[in-house]
């Protein structure tokens, strides 16, 4: 069973691409971070969904973020 939240989700999506073809489907997921930072045949880490590249970042922002990143050992070859 679905939430009220994941349904409306759903629905965003089918709003989002409902329109498009499946070419213009994957055009645009190919147009993601993940896809960019990601090797021919290599998995794309999930967490690159959190990626933006609208983000304006500080160098201090840069040094914390790798601070979190070592802490929670995401600086593996898989994440860095």
């Amino acid at each position: 069973m679905f939430t009220a939240q994941e349904i409306a989700l759903i629905d965003a999506v089918i709003d989002l691409l409902g329109p498009g073809t499946a070419a213009d489907a994957s055009e645009m997921s190919h147009r993601l971070s993940g896809w960019k930072l990601a090797s021919i045949n290599e998995t794309i880490p999930y967490q690159s969904v959190f990626l933006s590249e609208d983000l304006k970042l500080t160098s201090a922002d840069m040094t914390s973020g790798w601070a979190v990143a070592k802490e929670y050992g995401l600086t593996e070859p898989a994440f860095a």
